[in-house]
């Protein structure tokens, strides 16, 4: 693990170089009418914020704690104040679960200069997490399947390079298959970015994951896990 997030801070740190240029804020209308904030042809401002501009990076995201590992890749889109993100999820624990998901949000910027992003979508995941069979009074693996509701909220503090994160992903039972019965992941982060224009950002936060499983099937019914983690943000 750490020979993984030390690789992935080299990288960021070569990407971070003069020899992959600084883009510099150029304020220009290209309507040459209307002088709105969103009409502009910039991508950053001097802060590294994205500013209303045409700013989609890609995405890896490491995140880690002493029981489990969580990695994330994705696409994030700007438009204006509009924004969308496309990510692939994956969360590994030993002998106990191991998840695969889908995000895809769509979001606004909101309030002063755009520093706040809210964004609502859809999560998939499947998997499995060893549970306790009761006729067979063994360990067995059950099967994990959800369509979730994500919400998603990102605050940016550029004086001090902060980002404050949010993220709750619920799925009732409804929208719960195979031998799932209710789904909730949710979290909450600090990121410090220490790399120009937000390429790399240290992540210090506290997950909260819970599934439930049919009561009927499994004597160990329920994953419930409660840790802080910490992670390493890289954007390209």
């Amino acid at each position: 693990m750490k020979k993984i997030i030390g690789w992935i801070m080299l990288l960021s740190i070569i990407l971070s170089t003069p020899a992959f240029g600084r883009l510099e804020r150029v304020e220009i209308d290209p309507r040459g009418g209307y002088d709105g904030p969103y009409e502009r042809d910039y991508q950053y401002n001097n802060d590294g914020y994205y500013d209303g501009g045409l700013y989609d990076p890609f995405y890896v995201e490491l995140n880690a704690n002493d029981d489990s590992l969580e990695a994330r890749i994705g696409k994030e889109l700007t438009r204006g104040p509009n924004a969308m993100s496309i990510g692939i999820n994956g969360s590994f624990s030993d002998d106990e679960y191991t998840l695969i998901s889908g995000d895809l949000s769509f979001g606004n910027r909101l309030f002063d200069e755009d520093r706040f992003l809210l964004s609502m979508g859809f999560r998939g995941i499947g998997g499995t997490v060893e549970t306790i069979h009761p006729d067979k009074n063994s360990n067995e693996d059950a099967d994990v399947g959800a369509i979730s509701f994500l919400i998603s909220a990102i605050l940016a503090i550029p004086n001090v390079g902060f980002d404050i994160i949010g993220e709750v992903a619920t799925g009732p039972d409804p929208m719960c298959f195979k031998d799932t019965e209710s789904y909730l992941d949710a979290r909450i982060a600090l990121g410090i970015n220490i790399l120009d224009y937000r390429r790399g950002t240290v992540l210090l936060g506290f997950r909260a994951l819970q599934i439930e499983f049919d009561k009927a099937l499994y004597e160990k019914n329920e994953l419930s896990e409660e840790s802080f983690f910490f992670g390493y943000r890289l954007r390209f």
